[in-house]
């Protein structure tokens, strides 16, 4: 009985030490939970360490702060260490708690933590707008233009005058799947030589695992043909020049392929099929729903304002087969220099086949 008692003591203890030591865990300079090393004025008063170097008196007491060596507390750092914390993006809607020691992992994968996709991914040195995953679909197609495409098979055609040089690295415009349950973008690079292509799922639940990519160039019955299938990245984990898990052709092989299909005239036209689907439904690779047309991509020169990023021009032109279909969308905004593609629904399908 006694043990019990003693036992029912020691927890209670425990509970109390942890919901006063709660009250001490967020900075009072920045209101992010603080994590070792945790310093302190003369008085006790406490600052995390990335607001001490930036402040020189106390926020509270407003005493002169010790500079060398600084004060560090820690007991609170101890207490801290073991305790369940919010995540700091709480109050963006992340109902996370974990131990102080793994927020710094959590908070690189948090769906809340904003992250400068358009720079880091897309090569948009003009917009340095970080933004949350939430919002990251509005903030493609609101601030840059971006299309999407509500199709799981479609056709992209590069455009480009002249084909990437090897040591440049040019990025083409994105594109949006939304047909899936997550979005999935179509990143399109040019670099050494090759043109990758990579899917990323923009979020971070795990339903990115079940969905599949196939990119193929060329028709299977002709003399210059590739394949590529497997998954799509979360975009996280993704880097700029990251060429794992994308389908990659050589600039050499489109040279012969755009000459082998004669279509081009002066511009180099180049039709890939993409094919997404979930792992346990089949993929009806032999109907193409959609034609997407990519242009190297247009930086500006004069970076914008963070809180209202210009937009790119247009950045894709959309053109269903079906020509009837295609007037229900509008006229394609032409880039300058391109031929118009004299496409009907009989050209199409004698071409796939």
């Amino acid at each position: 009985m006694k043990m019990e008692t003693e036992e029912t003591d020691h927890k209670t203890a425990e509970l109390t030490l942890a919901a006063v030591a709660m009250q001490y865990v967020n900075c009072p300079v920045c209101f992010s939970t603080m994590k070792p090393p945790i310093y302190q004025c003369y008085n006790g008063h406490l600052t995390c360490f990335n607001c001490i170097d930036k402040i020189d008196k106390c926020s509270e007491c407003r005493v002169e702060l010790p500079n060398k060596p600084k004060i560090r507390n820690i007991v609170l750092e101890n207490i801290c260490s073991n305790l369940p914390v919010d995540c700091e993006n709480k109050a963006d809607g992340c109902n996370a708690k974990l131990k102080a020691e793994f927020l710094k992992n959590h908070l690189q994968t948090c769906p809340y933590t904003p992250f400068n996709f358009c720079q880091n991914i897309l090569g948009l040195k003009n917009c340095k707008l970080p933004v949350n995953v939430l919002d990251l679909l509005s903030h493609l197609e609101m601030c840059h233009s971006v299309a999407s495409v509500n199709k799981n098979s479609l056709k992209i055609v590069l455009n480009f005058p002249v084909f990437p040089v090897r040591e440049n690295l040019v990025f083409f415009e994105p594109l949006v799947i939304t047909s899936m349950k997550i979005p999935i973008l179509i990143r399109c690079i040019g670099f050494e030589g090759y043109i990758s292509f990579t899917g990323l799922a923009l979020s971070n639940c795990t339903e990115q695992q079940n969905i599949r990519l196939k990119f193929r160039v060329g028709q299977k019955s002709k003399k210059h043909a590739m394949e590529w299938s497997g998954c799509v990245h979360p975009y996280r984990t993704f880097t700029k020049i990251n060429f794992s898990n994308s389908f990659r052709i050589p600039v050499d092989f489109l040279k012969e392929l755009s000459q082998e299909s004669d279509i081009s005239g002066n511009q180099e036209v180049t039709p890939i099929y993409v094919f997404i689907w979930e792992e346990s439904i089949f993929s009806h690779e032999n109907e193409i729903h959609e034609e997407v047309h990519l242009f190297k991509q247009d930086s500006q020169q004069n970076p914008p304002s963070l809180k209202a990023p210009s937009p790119l021009p247009h950045s894709l032109s959309l053109q269903d087969v079906s020509p009837d279909v295609s007037s229900l969308l509008g006229t394609p905004e032409k880039s300058p220099g391109l031929r118009d593609l004299n496409l009907t629904s009989e050209s199409i399908q004698e071409y796939l086949t």
